[in-house]
């Protein structure tokens, strides 16, 4: 259901080329430095970079589409009350939803970049492991948050990604993002 919403409203396309241009970018980019023989610690620098511009990305794209996606319900929230499952059901469905979107653009884009400089496969592990756990992370924050901060009130979600819930789920997902990314 949540597809097919996001599928018929293309206010929302916009915003996601956008964060997929930004990520093309900088592959473009990136592609000038892999012509170049470069040392083994710019490389090392540049998989890091890569791993926290797409766990940027992922924060910056769970805040703006998953965080809204209950309070869209809006006023027909009552009728998910009529269905015969329970909500704690439909709160896991939106975050599979989620978390298997992050898991398999964020697992590309590191993958895809990591093989490109030619990083060792321990590296290359760990980043993918990192991103997996950011994936869970972000998405289980936004469904969360979104859960415990619905604004039903309000039918546009760029409305509702920036008012206080999202402000909180933004800022606690930069903060689990600098946390795992220290680490």
């Amino acid at each position: 259901k949540d597809f097919r919403t996001f599928r018929r409203d293309p206010a929302q396309w916009a915003q996601l080329l956008i964060f997929m241009g930004l990520g093309c970018f900088y592959f473009l980019y990136l592609r000038r430095f892999y012509e170049q023989d470069l040392d083994r610690s710019f490389k090392n620098g540049i998989s890091l970079l890569t791993l926290t511009a797409t766990s940027f990305l992922m924060c910056a794209y769970t805040g703006r589409f998953i965080f809204p996606m209950l309070s869209l319900e809006g006023k027909k929230f009552w009728i998910l009350g009529l269905l015969p499952l329970d909500r704690s059901r439909l709160i896991i469905g939106k975050f599979v939803f989620s978390s298997m979107g992050c898991l398999v653009a964020g697992e590309f884009l590191v993958l895809f970049t990591n093989l490109m400089l030619g990083m060792p496969w321990p590296i290359v592990a760990s980043h993918m492991l990192t991103i997996g756990l950011l994936a869970l992370g972000f998405s289980g924050l936004s469904v969360g948050l979104g859960a415990c901060m619905p604004n039903f009130r309000e039918s546009d979600p760029s409305k509702i990604a920036v008012g206080f819930g999202g402000t909180v789920n933004l800022v606690v997902g930069l903060f689990l993002l600098a946390v795992v990314i220290a680490l």
